[in-house]
This record gives structure tokens, sequence and C-alpha cells, in this order.
């Protein structure tokens, strides 16, 4: 090409002295050179850096765009894969494609071609949405002794409790847009048969 790029990746971990060094070939590049620096927190950069760039900052994908290039995926690799899947690998990977590809990628590994739901969470580390729905169910007939039991049993399959209570957030948050906005509500970042449950869920409210 006629230009050489330099992509230096997570810049904002480079030390001070780097930072000066950059600087001076910032300042004076040389001719058809063309620096790209990326991160995840532009904050850490010195403002000399910042003065001298431009700025580029991308979006989290949505649920909906990651599920559709995971369905794409496994299509191309013939596997087989059911909705409820996918969804929960695009839920686990917060609006990151490469961090989605690379989900997908291990449970391929310990699943082959054939990817289900249960399997797939279990490896994921995700709880099962029928115990969040049951956890719903609970609170809302204020058995508090059940809710206790339900927390014991996930903590003794080994899940981990503060990613329980990110989903469990999530799951309120889903169920909040379902009673405000309707279950077809396209804020609802959740697979087909979830607005389902949601559905059915939120009468209690």
């Amino acid at each position: 090409d006629r230009y050489k790029v330099f992509i230096i990746d997570e810049v904002h971990m480079l030390t001070t002295e780097a930072f000066n060094a950059l600087l001076k070939t910032l300042e004076e590049p040389p001719p058809r050179s063309l620096f790209m620096l990326a991160t995840t927190e532009p904050h850490k950069l010195p403002a000399t850096i910042q003065s001298r760039c431009q700025h580029f900052s991308f979006r989290l994908l949505d649920y909906a765009e990651i599920f559709e290039r995971l369905q794409y995926v496994c299509g191309k690799e013939k596997i087989q894969a059911d909705e409820g899947a996918l969804g929960a690998l695009a839920q686990a990977a917060e609006g990151s494609l490469r961090d989605a590809l690379s989900l997908l990628d291990q449970v391929i590994a310990a699943c082959g071609e054939q990817l289900e739901e249960g399997r797939v969470r279990q490896l994921l580390g995700v709880v099962p949405v029928r115990l969040l729905r049951e956890m719903i169910e609970t609170i809302h007939a204020a058995e508090s002794r059940r809710v206790l039991e339900l927390i014991s049993q996930l903590a003794s399959e080994g899940y981990e409790l503060a990613h329980f209570c990110g989903e469990f957030t999530r799951y309120v948050r889903n169920l909040m847009i379902a009673r405000s906005c309707g279950v077809e509500s396209p804020l609802l970042q959740v697979p087909n048969d979830e607005r389902q449950n949601l559905a059915e869920v939120v009468k209690l409210f």
C-alpha cells in the first residue's frame, strides 16, 4: 500500500514516557503514515495526545444484531443451534460481537455441532430463565423462605451470585419494559420464546 498503518491497541496502557515519545511522532508524523490508537478508556489518554487525534466512537451492538450474526455464522459452519442457545450467547456478549464469537467458539468446542440452550447456559454460567421466573413468582407470593432456598440452591450448583444479581436485574428490567411497552417492544433484548414467558409473568403485576 502507499501508506504504512500502525495500530496501537489498548493505547491507554502506555506509560508516561511512551506517550511522550509517541507525541513527538504524532507532532511530526513520517510521510504516508497513519496511526490508529484503539482504546475502551479514552479518558486515560493525555490531553496532548487526544488533541492531535481524530476521535471515532463505536457503539455497542444491540441484541438483534449480534443474534443475527451468530445465526449467520452457525449457518455457514453447519452448526445446529436453537434460538435459546444463540439468545444466551448474544446476551452474554453484552454488545461485543468479538466476545459473542469467542463464546460461540468455546461452546462449539464443548458441545460439537448441536447447541442446546440448557447446555450453553450451563457452560456460560448463565442462570436458567425458569429459575429467574420462579424467583419473581416467589417474591410476588412473599415467600421469603423459598427465596433464600433458591439462592442457596444456586450457590450450591456453582453459580456466581454476583453474576446472578446481574441476570436478575436484567430480568426485572425486561419485565418493566414488557409491562410498560408491551412484549413486542424492540427495547426487549430477548429471544421470542422468552417474550412469551415475560408476557405470562408480567400479569402478576
